[in-house]
């Protein structure tokens, strides 16, 4: 299991972002230091890709980020990989059964975005795609067993929760 980045401070005001990352063997109840982040971060997300690499986009590093990078575990290290579209932070990501990644939503700075985009690990770039009805962030998103990405719950930026859900097809 891989664990990147975070914060120095419970306070988010006063945090510094961290590049650091470990890897948690759960048989053995340990953890080893590995590779750090090209880019300290947090608030960001990271999904599985098919290949085994690790893809984590966004986060925080003073400012909601457009950057990404892939964690190959066979290396044990992190290497920038395509840009997105629009700078994340609290968004999701979700690997589709044809191996792309969906990002979805997130908050920007100051707006939440309603915008999704899809990764190609095998060209490295994002690529803008159909958005929500209602800009999202703190949301989930589950890859349900027909391929649809049913998106649910999450808050705008004036922070009332939603009791909605769409679906991504």
């Amino acid at each position: 299991m891989l664990i990147a980045g975070g914060r120095d401070d419970e306070d988010v005001f006063d945090a510094d972002p961290l590049p650091f990352a470990e890897l948690f063997n759960p048989a053995t109840a340990t953890f080893m230091a590995t590779g750090d982040m090209a880019e300290s971060r947090y608030e960001h997300t990271a999904a599985l890709l098919n290949n085994g690499q690790v893809l984590v986009t966004g986060g925080f590093n003073g400012v909601p980020m457009q950057e990404a990078e892939l964690f190959d575990p066979t290396t044990g290290s992190f290497s920038r990989t395509g840009v997105m579209g629009s700078p994340r932070a609290d968004h999701t990501e979700t690997v589709l059964e044809d191996g792309t990644v969906l990002v979805a939503g997130g908050f920007g700075g100051d707006m939440v975005f309603a915008s999704a985009e899809i990764f190609d690990s095998a060209t490295s770039v994002f690529a803008p795609t159909g958005g929500m009805a209602i800009g999202r962030n703190l949301h989930t998103a589950t890859l349900l067993n027909n391929g649809q990405v049913l998106v649910a719950g999450g808050q705008s930026s004036a922070g009332p929760s939603f009791n909605s859900a769409e679906l991504f097809k």
